[in-house]
């Protein structure tokens, strides 16, 4: 993100709040607790140096794969975490579209850094993969930072995963606020997808914006902001919009981020590695849930809205349970799943 949140480091904020977010192109779920294995028998990138602002030649994507309905023929791995498609970079931003966990001051190899990619699975079951192994920070002075993650883009329904593996960066290092990036003391992190309006891979400013993830104490949450909203045509940052899509410290080992497309139709499931949700949005308020795992001792979902309330909490004794929201307002809610060592959140909509 050299081009946006370290630039913003240098400039001050006007203190208005951003515009309205536009229309997501993703439903996005987080989970916990997944076992993080290394990729096998996988192609190394070969990326040498300090790679310092590196990006790889073009790579055929071996597998059909659609972002915003439009047919990815080739990505190309950059060292900042993040993936172009098609050949198309936007001049203003210069993260990926896919912008897996990416480090403002990117990733450096320091001598023990490797990044891989390969496929998985059986055709129509495929799952692309790039792995960036046991790399560091471009920034950490004394060279001790060592990092794992990987991006999947999955065949059969064109979802999306960053799957975070060993860390030992302390979560200080990373900046939570607007400010501590404008006082350079903390790295900026991103988790999320660069997108824009229409069914195309566009590389004009006005008409991206990023739909960025973020973990707090009320839990899991996404938004979408314009690149606008974020200074990157005006040099005028908003400081709200910046503090929206911070990430704030390295996803946890085992966690799992989920983008899935949202489909044409008004009626869909919620489905990450936890659990399935359906229908979502409901209109009378009453949803489906489906464990994807047998449900452990003491196992409970709860259910708040939007200021954080809990409004729901039900025990998960079987692996088949309903949610009744009838009698709650419509809106928007999101629900987090305890079960045993792992936790899931994802979101709900009545209508």
């Amino acid at each position: 993100m050299k081009k946006t949140l370290l630039a913003l480091a240098a400039m001050m904020s006007i203190g208005i709040s951003y515009a309205q977010s536009p229309v997501k192109r993703y439903d996005v779920t987080y989970s916990s607790g997944s076992s993080y294995t290394p990729l096998t028998g996988a192609t190394d990138l070969g990326f040498t140096g300090d790679w310092l602002d590196t990006t790889s030649n073009n790579i055929t994507l071996p597998i059909p794969f659609k972002y915003q309905n439009v047919t990815v023929n080739t990505i190309a791995i950059e060292s900042y975490g993040s993936i172009y498609l098609n050949d198309r970079i936007n001049e203003d931003m210069t993260t990926g579209h896919i912008t897996g966990i990416n480090l403002g001051g990117g990733y450096a190899g320091l001598g023990r850094g490797k990044v891989f990619y390969g496929v998985t699975g059986s055709a129509g079951s495929r799952i692309f993969k790039v792995e960036f192994r046991n790399v560091g920070r471009a920034s950490d002075a004394v060279g001790n930072d060592t990092l794992n993650f990987q991006i999947w883009l999955y065949e059969n329904n064109n979802a999306i995963e960053y799957r975070a593996g060993y860390s030992n960066v302390p979560d200080g290092i990373f900046a939570n606020t607007f400010n501590d990036v404008m006082n350079g003391s903390q790295e900026p992190i991103l988790c999320g997808l660069l997108n824009n309006r229409g069914d195309s891979i566009a590389i004009a400013s006005t008409n991206l914006f990023l739909h960025a993830t973020k973990y707090t104490a009320l839990g899991f949450s996404d938004t979408a902001i314009t690149l606008d909203d974020i200074g990157v045509s005006s040099g005028l940052p908003d400081a709200a919009a910046v503090d929206a899509i911070l990430y704030g410290a390295y996803p946890r080992n085992g966690s799992v981020i989920r983008f899935v497309p949202r489909t044409p139709t008004s009626i869909h499931k919620v489905d990450f590695d936890m659990a399935t949700v359906f229908p979502n949005p409901s209109k009378d308020g009453m949803y489906q849930l489906s464990l994807k795992e047998t449900a452990k001792t003491g196992a409970m979902v709860t259910i708040y809205d939007m200021t954080g309330k809990a409004v729901l909490q039900q025990t998960l004794s079987t692996t088949h349970s309903r949610l009744d929201l009838s009698r709650f307002a419509g809106g928007h809610y999101f629900g987090k799943i305890n079960n045993g060592d792992r936790i899931g959140t994802f979101k709900l909509i009545k209508e």
